[in-house]
C-alpha cells in the first residue's frame, strides 16, 4: 500500500520541453514567406529589367524590410520560444535584433518609402503586333502623370522609357504602326518614332506649356 509519505515525495512527471509540431510547421511556413519576400523585394530594388510588376509592387526596400523582419520575428517566435531567459539569451538577442531592423524599416518607410518608390502604370493603347504599349504612369514625386513606353506582355512587361507629360484629360494616343506613336492634345498632334529594336522613343515631349514654343509636332 502506498503511504502518504510516498505520495508526497513521488517526483512529478517532467513537462515536455520540445516545440509542438504545429508550431514547427507554422514556423517553417512563415520562414519561407520571409525568404521569398526577401528575394522578391531584393529583385524589385535591383530590377535592371525595369519590370513593371516589380516596380509597382516590390520596388520599395523599406516595405521589404518591414515584411521580411515581421515574418522573421513570427517564425522565430513560433519555432524557438523563450522558456528560460537566463539560459536562452541568444534567442532573446535574435528577437531584439529583428525588432531593431523592423523599426528601421518602419522609419525609412515613413520618411521616404511612401513617396519615393510608388509607381502606378495604366496602359492606354497597344501596338498592332501587341508587343508594345503606351501607359500613363503616376508617381507621387513627379509633377504630373507621364506617358511611358512599355515592351512585352503580362509579367514580362518592361518600362522602356518616358515619352513626356500628359497634357490634360483630352490626350488621345494611337499607334500608327508598330514603331510610331501619335499623341493628340490641345497643343497639336505629335508623332513619336520608336527604335525598332528596343522600343525606346527617338523623340520626346517637353513640358505642356512649352510644346507650341518649341515647335514640336508634325
Amino acid at each position: 500500500m502506498t503511504t502518504a509519505m510516498q505520495r508526497i515525495t513521488r517526483p512529478l512527471p517532467e513537462k515536455p520541453t520540445g516545440v509542438p509540431k504545429w508550431r514547427t510547421v507554422l514556423a517553417w511556413v512563415v520562414g519561407g514567406v520571409a525568404a521569398v519576400a526577401a528575394v522578391v523585394f531584393g529583385l524589385g530594388s535591383w530590377n535592371p529589367w525595369n519590370n513593371v510588376l516589380l516596380m509597382g509592387w516590390f520596388a520599395n526596400p523599406f516595405l521589404g524590410v518591414m515584411v521580411v523582419s515581421v515574418s522573421a520575428y513570427v517564425a522565430v517566435w513560433l519555432g524557438s520560444p523563450v522558456r528560460n531567459e537566463a539560459r536562452q539569451r541568444k534567442r532573446i538577442g535574435v528577437r531584439v535584433a529583428i525588432i531593431v531592423v523592423a523599426f528601421a524599416g518602419f522609419g525609412g518607410y515613413g520618411v521616404w518609402g511612401i513617396f519615393a518608390y510608388d509607381y502606378e502604370g495604366e496602359e492606354v493603347v497597344r501596338s498592332p503586333d501587341g508587343e508594345r504599349a503606351v501607359a500613363v504612369v503616376t508617381r507621387t514625386w513627379a509633377p504630373d502623370p507621364r506617358f511611358h513606353v512599355y515592351e512585352g506582355v503580362g509579367w514580362r512587361t518592361a518600362d522602356v522609357a518616358e515619352i513626356g507629360p500628359v497634357c490634360g484629360s483630352g490626350d488621345d494616343v494611337v499607334f500608327l504602326d508598330d514603331h510610331t506613336i501619335e499623341i493628340s492634345n490641345n497643343y497639336g498632334e505629335f508623332r513619336i518614332p520608336l527604335d525598332p529594336d528596343t522600343g525606346a522613343p527617338l523623340d520626346r515631349l517637353v513640358r505642356c506649356d512649352r510644346l507650341e514654343s518649341e515647335g514640336f509636332g508634325p
